[in-house]
């Protein structure tokens, strides 16, 4: 027992030395696809690694870094756990690793509870007197994003989409990389006929966020409708079609969907002059 112990503590040591070679690696390229493979391969040794010792704090950073550096947020969030988040140390005493740190902030918020990332911003203010200001300012503007937010979600529920919108746009301002924001704005554009303008926000949350399904769907789902509204003809409509069909044929459970937009584009209309001049 104590030799299978001993094998199993070196193999786990082995991938965590892996996951932060794979961190670190990703850095040294600007080829989006070798450090998305780099990353994905630093977060499958930390959850080999993670199987070995489940409690260890050094492993759940690891995975918490490769999840936020593939912009994974929700598993970033969930990979933290608990109320209590250590702050990435700087190189300097009392100071923070700032794009750690972010990465960390980002995970909570984007994650879905923007109050807790203002809550442990203010504890790190108080741990690290050197890097305070910074972040007390952080501390600040996810406080104003979940305040925006929250007013921006009973507005919406209110069914005051033209409201909701303007509060999420708000919102925005604070934090413009926050995927639930583009894509909440871009349910109330939909809900206010603009359905090409609410793909345009999809896009935002793809952009922040490129596992966001929903996201996804509801830009397929957009484009479709931009196209009826130009009744299938024209270039335009074609474009849009287009487009629709290769959203849907990345969502597994749009099936239907992707067959009807099929068909529409195999029967859009982009050669009658009255029509497109219409």
């Amino acid at each position: 027992a104590a030799a299978e112990g001993l094998d199993a503590t070196t193999a786990c040591a082995a991938d965590v030395a892996t996951a932060k070679r794979g961190l670190l690696r990703a850095d040294g390229t600007d080829d989006g696809a070798e450090v998305t493979r780099r990353l994905e391969r630093a977060l499958a040794a930390a959850r080999v690694a993670k199987q070995t010792a489940p409690d260890s704090a050094e492993i759940k950073k690891l995975e918490a870094a490769a999840l936020c550096r593939l912009k994974r947020w929700p598993e970033a969030a969930a990979a933290l756990g608990g109320d209590e988040v250590d702050a990435p140390k700087g190189a300097v005493p009392q100071t923070l690793d700032r794009r750690d740190a972010l990465d960390l902030l980002k995970a909570i918020c984007y994650g879905g509870d923007a109050a807790r990332a203002a809550r442990v911003a203010s504890t790190w203010a108080a741990q690290f007197y050197k890097s305070r200001d910074w972040c007390a300012s952080q501390a600040r503007r996810y406080k104003s994003v979940a305040e925006l937010k929250d007013k921006g979600d009973a507005a919406f529920r209110a069914g005051d989409a033209r409201a909701a919108e303007r509060w999420y746009a708000a919102a925005l301002d604070e934090d413009p990389e926050h995927p639930a924001l583009h894509y909440n704005a871009a349910a109330c554009l939909e809900k206010l006929g603009r359905p090409l303008d609410a793909a345009r926000c999809c896009v935002g949350a793809l952009r922040c966020r490129p596992d966001y399904a929903a996201a996804r769907l509801r830009r397929a789902r957009c484009l479709a409708r931009g196209a009826a509204a130009d009744g299938d003809r024209g270039a335009n409509a074609k474009a849009y079609l287009e487009a629709a069909l290769d959203e849907y044929a990345r969502c597994p459970d749009a099936a239907a969907e992707q067959a009807a937009c099929r068909k529409r584009l195999a029967f859009c209309n982009t050669a009658d002059p009255e029509a497109d001049a219409a």
